[in-house]
């Protein structure tokens, strides 16, 4: 089924960042987002570092951001 919304919103794709970083943890946007009613999400990796280690995870991010049917 079709949605009818207009969908402007602008992605951290749409704004060229591919890689961000959300307190302490890095990621690194792999795609561009797919698009919900509610919220962007993003494959991206995730990297982590422990006992010497580096250490790189594949994940879905997810960015709240409804559309607003003004």
């Amino acid at each position: 089924m079709k949605s009818n919304l207009y969908d402007d919103r602008q992605s951290l794709w749409d704004l060229g960042l591919r890689e961000i970083s959300i307190e302490s943890h890095q990621f690194e946007i792999l795609e561009p987002p797919m698009r919900g009613g509610n919220c962007l999400v993003y494959k991206a990796k995730k990297f982590e570092s422990a006992n010497a280690k580096k250490y790189e995870h594949l994940i879905l991010l997810k960015e709240f951001y409804p559309i607003l049917n003004t």
